[in-house]
């Protein structure tokens, strides 16, 4: 038996829009998409925070002739950014699209531990802004946040139907966050 189907797909950018951002599920991750890629040319996406001095870069993405759609993550909260796709060459970005804004969602339903920024980042610390933090057996979201402590990214993790598979074949089901029950999966014979 076999089944096949029909997908129409829909580009986001088009002609008439050949720049566009759109939100996700996550309020801190948006969608770039752009018809401007030309094939075989590699394209990053350039986000900004206005008022911030660093500017951030999604991994280049190659061109195949259609519209080029990528995930920009690392964003905080209701925050503004000026973002805009270009090319690296010769260790400059060189901008290919014009430039659009975009403000973050606000974050809700989630929790984070109490964060405390002992002092200022080390200098060069802006060559690598995120720290990630992952609280296992706490009940907290994994985190990454930038080096003030702003939460950038985190993973809205449904501990109350978590569960998987273990390397030993047992299923572990964790109904609450912490605690565990491990029971023997039959063999499934072909």
């Amino acid at each position: 038996m076999s089944a096949a189907g029909v997908f129409a797909i829909t580009p986001r950018a088009t002609a008439d829009l050949p720049v566009t951002v759109t939100p996700t599920d996550n309020p801190l991750v948006a969608l770039y998409s752009t018809t401007v890629c030309p094939v075989g040319y590699s394209i990053s996406v350039a986000f900004q925070a206005l008022g911030d001095s660093v500017t951030q870069y999604t991994p280049p993405a190659t061109c195949t002739g259609t519209t080029l759609n990528t995930y920009i993550a690392g964003m905080r909260a209701q925050t503004e950014y000026v973002i805009t796709a270009g090319i690296f060459a010769g260790g400059v970005f060189w901008p290919v699209t014009s430039s659009v804004e975009f403000t973050t969602g606000s974050i809700s339903g989630v929790t984070f531990p109490a964060m405390t920024v002992l002092g200022p980042p080390p200098s060069g610390s802006e060559l690598r802004p995120v720290l990630l933090h992952s609280y296992i057996g706490t009940g907290y979201n994994e985190t990454a946040t930038d080096s003030s402590g702003n939460v950038i990214w985190y993973y809205a993790f449904n501990r109350t139907a978590a569960s998987v598979c273990n390397p030993a074949g047992r299923w572990r089901q964790d109904a609450d966050g912490l605690s565990r029950s491990e029971r023997s999966i039959p063999a499934i014979s072909a």
